[in-house]
């Protein structure tokens, strides 16, 4: 009878190290985001362009000290009133709890209520889009991770985040 071992590292090094190697990892990840954005100018100004349209919000798998990192460094923070970590879900994507909360989070604070149906999710996981798909919301998926066959359900991909999406149009 063959036998094996599947781990996925945690069960050979002691949990007080992993804690101190994850603490240490967004240590240097947040040092390298106050020292230079990850946000391409193009996706940056694609935010600014949406939030002047219409409501929006983050519904991410990050942590939120990381996500927040991101937004100050480019500038983003004040347009996304509402922030959706991993820290505030007990089920990560593809359920779509984050996405479902953002939505919830987002009619309060504007005082109106949104249909899912309505709502334009961005996504860079087929995990995420399975989320967005789940919550009842039409989804876009910017390439980079996934390959086109594995996003099918999507409204499109696009090869970056910014302005020149063709569903938007509508938006200028």
């Amino acid at each position: 009878m063959a036998r094996a071992l599947v781990t996925g590292g945690a069960g050979f090094i002691g949990s007080h190290l992993v804690e101190r190697l994850l603490h240490r990892r967004t240590e240097l990840y947040l040092a390298a985001v106050a020292e230079h954005s990850p946000v391409h100018p193009k996706a940056a100004d694609f935010a600014r362009r949406a939030a002047e349209r219409v409501p929006v919000a983050i519904a991410s798998g990050a942590a939120r000290e990381e996500i927040e990192a991101v937004l100050q460094s480019a500038a983003l923070r004040a347009l996304f009133p509402v922030l959706v970590a991993a820290e505030d879900v007990t089920r990560g994507k593809p359920d779509p709890e984050g996405y479902l909360l953002a939505l919830r989070l987002l009619s309060e604070h504007t005082g109106r209520s949104f249909d899912p149906a309505t709502v334009l999710a961005f996504e860079d996981s087929v995990a995420g889009l399975r989320a967005a798909r789940a919550a009842g919301m039409r989804c876009i998926v910017v390439a980079g991770t996934v390959e086109p066959e594995q996003v099918a359900e999507a409204e499109c991909m696009v090869p970056a985040l910014d302005w020149s999406i063709p569903l938007l149009g509508g938006w200028s």
